[in-house]
């Protein structure tokens, strides 16, 4: 523990990240007197730089599920229209 420092902390909380639970961010001294929505802003963006694909199985999955609703559409369609022709 450090005793006698004081620093302003911006904590992010990531409840949507497999990895990292929360991150807490030191404000550089110089820039503790910009307002409390720049700096939490600021340290978002810059924890997206630090983790920018640490879920590339969601977006593969997402794609993965739209080509599946589309090939079954596209099977349903051709269902459909084969069933009209023979009525």
């Amino acid at each position: 523990m450090i005793k006698g420092v004081s620093k302003q902390i911006v904590e992010i909380n990531y409840t949507q990240d497999d990895y990292v639970e929360k991150a807490i961010l030191i404000i550089n001294p110089q820039k503790s007197k910009l307002s409390r929505e720049l700096l939490t802003q600021k340290a978002g963006d810059y924890m997206e730089t630090l983790l920018p694909d640490v879920q590339p199985h969601r977006k593969r999955f997402r794609l993965l599920a739209a080509a599946a609703i589309c090939g079954l559409l596209l099977i349903l369609a051709a269902a459909v229209l084969t069933a009209a022709l023979l009525i």
